[in-house]
């Protein structure tokens, strides 16, 4: 089960969105780090409502290595990226970098 619903996810951004409250106030209103507030802000900014729903996927290694070749090809950030791709957690792709670079 999700720790948090979509439409949870969906009422923070919307408070967000209508410019009541910023990315740190928010995540104090509602007990949730800042990071956390503004990569939803960011998911939904890009991919709308499914940037907010639960995702269980399994990439290929051709997707991965375009993710990977976009990264630095563009010297862009992990959460940038991910966010790019939807991809949920920014963190994998650390773990990518490293499998690539070990072969």
């Amino acid at each position: 089960m999700a720790k948090h619903t979509e439409e949870f996810k969906y009422r923070v951004v919307r408070e967000y969105l209508n410019g009541s409250l910023g990315y740190v106030a928010l995540g104090k209103k509602y007990d949730l780090q800042h990071s956390i507030v503004r990569r939803w802000v960011s998911w939904y900014q890009t991919h709308g409502m499914e940037g907010l729903t639960k995702k269980f996927t399994h990439y290929s290694a051709e997707f991965k290595l375009s993710v990977l070749r976009h990264l630095w090809d563009n010297a862009l950030s992990y959460s940038q990226v991910a966010t790019h791709f939807n991809i949920r957690n920014p963190g994998i792709l650390a773990q990518w970098v490293r499998l690539y670079r070990h072969g």
